[in-house]
This record gives structure tokens, sequence and C-alpha cells, in this order.
């Protein structure tokens, strides 16, 4: 619903005439996606994900708008960017736009930069992308952007599986963006509970394997459990950290999942991947209200910390 009324109310107003601002976003990105978060329409569109998933500003953007299954804006933009220029070329001989982009056309031939260089822009990213896949192609738009977004994705995949960071989530996510299939505990009605798994998901809880990292100066020790003295990571708390008890939880998941406290962890965390996709709404709920748990007493921890 969220997303529906942002592409409605805020998307539309935000990309308003971007089929002539919307070039200068390829000059920012350079055929490259890995500087997409430096547009503003990224940044806005990052903000509101962030929002409605209630996770921090430090959230690592690729995996926010993964766990929503929303793409870049850039994509929407380039689109309109093509069906604009398709829009102009349609049009009959005797109209003013007609002239004036036959006039732009004429005007790149002579090599200055203007509609039609930047046109040429998306299609030579294309080009660039079908070249390195060895693939043959036809360069009609809807090739186009279908080549982009699933260059994207592919960016978005390695990134996942790259990042020290999202390591956790790497073993835990499974995303279907094509058929927009948002994990089912986005639907938990209690936010709270929502918020602790998605932040446990993706790294923006408070974990010490992860404040450890922003604090100035930092110290050998900081990302280790203060109890156990072991990095508490988020398989540490959630299988071996002795601050919490998981006897209510495992007996939960051992209904559906037998013997589920004896397993390996890399068995237990594929568990944990299907419980998170599984439509067993109620235990999500025990899950996440033990991940509750668990943020509840880490910003405790921090805040007596830092005083």
């Amino acid at each position: 619903m969220a997303i529906k009324l942002f592409n409605t109310l805020v998307k539309s107003i935000a990309l308003y005439g971007c089929e002539i601002w919307g070039m200068d976003l390829l000059k920012l990105l350079k055929g490259d996606f890995n500087l997409l978060d430096r547009t503003f329409s990224e940044k806005l569109q990052n903000k509101f994900c962030k929002m409605t998933l209630g996770v921090g500003k430090r959230s690592i953007n690729c995996a926010v708008r993964n766990e929503l299954c929303v793409l870049p804006m850039c994509l929407t933009i380039f689109k309109r960017i093509l069906d604009y220029n398709h829009r102009l070329a349609d049009l009959s001989n005797d109209r003013i736009a007609y002239n004036a982009y036959i006039d732009d056309r004429n005007a790149n031939n002579h090599g200055f930069s203007n509609n039609k260089s930047r046109v040429n822009n998306i299609k030579t990213w294309y080009d660039s992308i079908m070249v390195l896949q060895n693939s043959t192609h036809q360069q009609d738009d809807e090739s186009i952007i279908k080549v982009l977004r699933a260059n994207y994705l592919q960016k978005v995949n390695e990134y996942i599986n790259s990042s020290n960071r999202l390591k956790f989530y790497s073993k835990v996510c499974k995303i279907n963006y094509e058929s927009s299939q948002i994990p089912s505990y986005h639907f938990i009605k209690n936010l709270s509970i929502r918020r602790a798994i998605t932040k446990f998901r993706i790294s923006a809880h408070k974990y010490a394997c992860l404040t450890s990292k922003f604090k100035n100066p930092r110290v050998e020790g900081d990302d280790k459990c203060d109890l156990c003295n072991e990095i508490e990571s988020e398989e540490h708390v959630l299988f071996h950290c002795l601050k919490y008890d998981r006897a209510k939880l495992y007996a939960k998941i051992e209904e559906n999942y037998e013997k589920f406290s004896e397993q390996s962890e890399p068995e237990k965390t594929a568990i944990i991947k299907n419980i998170l996709h599984s439509k067993d709404t109620k235990l999500i709920e025990e899950l996440g209200f033990f991940l509750k748990i668990t943020h509840d007493k880490e910003e405790v921890h921090n805040h007596s910390g830092d005083s």
C-alpha cells in the first residue's frame, strides 16, 4: 500500500519532465549502476524505503530496495526518455515539435550534445552490456530496458554476495522481482516485530558486529559479545548467545522442523530462510518477537555504554 501511494503521489511528481532533465542522469551514471545512489531520484526513493521499513539511514540501499522489490527510478526515467524520443519522431512534419526534433538531431550530427545523443548514450550502455554477454540483439526499447534491468539485478546480486556486512542477508534473501513478491513477514500487523525482522535481515541492527564499524577510534574486540567473547553476528545472536533464552522459539520451530536445535548452523540458517518466506505468520511472529527482545537489549546496552 505504501509503495502504491509513493508511486502515485510522489514518484509521478518527482519524475515530472524527466524526459528532459533525465538526460543529465546519464552523465552522472556513466554506464555504471554502482553510481546509482548519487542521484536525487534514488536518494528520494531510498529515503522512502527506509522510512517504510523503519531502518536507519546507514542501511545499505540495495538491500533496502531489495526488501520491497523496488527497482531504481532511473529505469523508469530511461524508458520515458526513449518513449518521448519516439513520440517526437512519429509527429507529422508540419508540427513545430517535430521540426525542433529534426533540428536537434541535425545538431547532434554536427557534434553538439543534445536529446538525440543522450538517447544514443542509453543504447550505447545497452550495447556494451550485450557485448560483455556475447549476445546478439536488436535495439528496440523494450529489449533495452529489459537488459538494463537485468544488469542492475545482476549488480545487486554481486554486491550482496560480496559484501561483508550483508553476509547473513545473502543467506536468507529470496526476492522475486518478476512477481514483485515481497516477503510475507512484511504483512505482519505488529509494526515493531516487522521492523525487528527487517533490521535483522539487512544488518541494520545494534549488534556489536555492526556498531563496532562506526566507532572512532575502533578498538580490537569491540565487535565481540560482552558475555560470550565471540563476534556478535546475526548467527551468534540467533543460535549461540547466552544472553537470550531461545527455548520457546526453538520449541515453536520444532513443531514444523524436527530436531531444529540439533542441526548445524548452515542448516538452521536455511530453515530460518524458509520460515521468513513461508506463510506461517504465527511462527514468523514468534521469531520476530525473539529478535525484538535482542534489539531492545542491545539498544539499552548501547545507550548505557554511551553515557
